[in-house]
């Protein structure tokens, strides 16, 4: 936990959230590449003592939302805004025997 709230503190980890179907957890990660978000989580304790899995899921801006804005301006920003929060990492914690 004191690592995961190192990353949460310097700004990598957005959000975090628990499944509520699953055992594990979900991070939204600002990051801007699949690289940096493995290098992320495969820096943790249980990833390194292979007791954590990760699904990686990239995202980005719903595109056609700059058609709502009269402002052509505002419409680069929140595209940029957009895509420094691209990644979701849904962990699963296994099992110790």
């Amino acid at each position: 936990m004191p690592a995961t709230l190192r990353l949460y503190l310097a700004d990598k980890i957005d959000q975090w959230w628990i499944r509520q179907t699953q055992t594990g957890s979900v991070f939204l990660l600002n990051v801007t590449s699949l690289e940096e978000a493995r290098a992320l989580m495969d820096q943790l304790p249980l990833a390194q003592a292979g007791l954590m899995q990760h699904e990686f899921i990239e995202l980005g801006p719903l595109t056609p939302l700059h058609l709502l804005l009269n402002d052509g301006g505002a419409r680069n920003e929140i595209m940029t805004i957009g895509y420094e929060r691209r990644l979701v990492i849904g962990d699963s914690i296994e099992p110790i025997d």
